[in-house]
């Protein structure tokens, strides 16, 4: 029994190489050979299907190898097969003939036709007699030939009649495809199966407008990959038939492709119009013709306004300074924690720097840096409280000196001598210790030695203070060098205190 993995024509293993008349290998025989299964000692293997109504040639070739190596095929079906290089070369080079001996065969036809018509012409020259009688014998020759000329084109018209099975796949214009569905057709000629396909086609789109030229038919296998061969001419029509005889043999299935064209919109075509019978009535001045402009052009210097050129210069050199390495973007740096600069603060900041509401430094008083004042601003208030504080009771008492002197005195027997009342409000707030003070009495509250005092170098890197230690999340502390869960909250809660 025939394998599809061994030559047809030799015996040869299309996998090892191996002559299978001679030795037996290993090789999974039943799969189709190609590429990815098949060694480097086999370089080329060919599958093909078989046609009863192949090239005489071909199919003695075939008749020969089946009956030499007991394949048990039925000829009158078709079937697939594989060829090794060589084999191959002999199956092929035996369907080139084909077509010279087709063309010797009608040639010679041709001659004995003319043969034959020469000596009826000259039997009606000879003689009146003669001449009726050669006419009237012409004539049922005529009339003889006539009826076998239509019997062999009714013949060969129902010979070219063939029923194709196919399924046909809409694609539209936006990309989005149908469902496919299957037809059956019986034809004879190009123009009836279009004709057919162009009617399946107004059924699945409910739209009788739809003509030729609204979409392209293409036609393949099912399952194979690509665009498929376009079906136009008479010379596509006859590789579809060849094409659908060797589907058929294989069984598998015509997929018959439709392409939707894209339509112009009713807009477009009635200024298509317009601009045509403007140009044949009017004769325009080059004045008149609008200048397009295009909008993805890189803007030249003598486009850009001087306004808009000392704008992009202040955003350079503010983007120069603003760049911050710790996170690697622009930030206001002097703000805690950082805070990104967004193309829009870029502009507001460039901007107020031509009116002399801002400086590189100093970012302008704009709702977008609200939000990122710092928050040592904020003490001066808090002083300002304390001292309106402290100067509040200086008033105070004042007034009850002159009012009701005798209180006054009783407040002041019950204060200490030398305590004022400024020096009770500055006794209170509690001062900030330097950071290498902080880390000693860390490690002396912890008992640790000097083990929190290593962490100083990492501190006075990132120029961090004892006053932001609390707002540090865990990636800052770790730039910082401390790493540790349990030593960045015991520094956070020691460095509460000093809020």
């Amino acid at each position: 029994m025939y394998k599809i993995g061994t030559c047809f024509g030799c015996q040869k293993c299309l996998y090892c190489g191996v002559n299978l008349k001679i030795e037996i290998c290993n090789c999974n025989k039943t799969a189709k050979p190609s590429k990815k299964n098949r060694t480097d000692l086999v370089k080329n293997a060919f599958t093909r299907v078989f046609s009863p109504i192949s090239n005489p040639k071909q199919i003695d070739f075939i008749k020969n190898k089946n009956d030499s190596f007991a394949y048990g095929f039925d000829l009158a079906k078709g079937f697939q097969f594989s060829f090794c290089s060589t084999c191959n070369s002999s199956y092929q080079r035996l369907s080139d003939k084909k077509s010279k001996s087709n063309k010797k065969v009608r040639t010679s036809e041709n001659v004995i036709q003319l043969e034959k018509n020469i000596e009826i012409i000259n039997v009606e020259s000879t003689t009146e007699i003669s001449q009726e009688s050669t006419m009237s014998d012409g004539s049922t020759f005529y009339n003889k030939s006539k009826c076998s000329n239509l019997e062999t084109e009714n013949e060969d018209s129902t010979e070219l009649e063939i029923e194709v099975n196919y399924k046909l796949s809409i694609k539209k214009a936006d990309g989005t495809s149908l469902p496919a569905k299957n037809y059956s057709v019986i034809i004879s000629e190009l123009d009836e199966f279009l004709l057919s396909i162009q009617n399946n086609i107004t059924a699945l789109l409910k739209d009788e407008k739809i003509d030729a030229n609204d979409y392209n038919v293409s036609f393949k296998s099912e399952k194979t990959q690509g665009a498929g061969t376009l079906l136009v001419d008479v010379r596509d029509f006859e590789n579809f038939k060849s094409e659908y005889t060797k589907l058929v043999a294989a069984k598998k299935v015509m997929l018959i492709s439709i392409t939707m064209n894209k339509k112009e919109k009713q807009v477009d075509v009635k200024r298509k119009k317009k601009e045509t019978t403007s140009d044949d009535d009017i004769d325009h001045d080059e004045d008149s013709i609008p200048n397009i402009y295009n909008k993805n052009k890189v803007p030249k210097i003598s486009d850009i306004s001087l306004l808009d050129q000392r704008i992009g210069k202040n955003v350079t050199e503010l983007r120069r300074e603003t760049w911050c390495s710790m996170h690697n973007r622009h930030c206001l740096k002097d703000r805690e924690p950082h805070v990104e600069i967004s193309n829009m603060m870029f502009s507001t900041w460039a901007t107020e720097m031509l009116n002399g509401l801002a400086s590189v430094k100093d970012p302008p008083t704009h709702p977008l840096f609200a939000y990122t004042k710092n928050r040592s601003q904020h003490t001066l208030p808090q002083v300002s409280n304390d001292l309106q504080n402290s100067i509040s009771p200086f008033f105070s008492n004042l007034f009850q000196a002159l009012v009701a002197p005798q209180l006054l005195q009783q407040q002041i027997s019950q204060q200490s001598p030398l305590q004022s009342p400024l020096q009770t409000t500055l006794v209170t707030h509690q001062s900030l210790p330097s950071m290498i003070e902080f880390l000693q009495q860390l490690d002396e509250a912890e008992e640790t030695g000097d083990y929190y005092v290593k962490f100083l170098e990492g501190f006075e890197k990132q120029r961090v203070r004892v006053k932001h230690l609390y707002k540090l999340n865990d990636t800052q502390f770790e730039a910082c060098g401390v790493t540790t869960i349990g030593d960045i909250e015991t520094i956070r809660d020691a460095a509460k205190k000093y809020k």
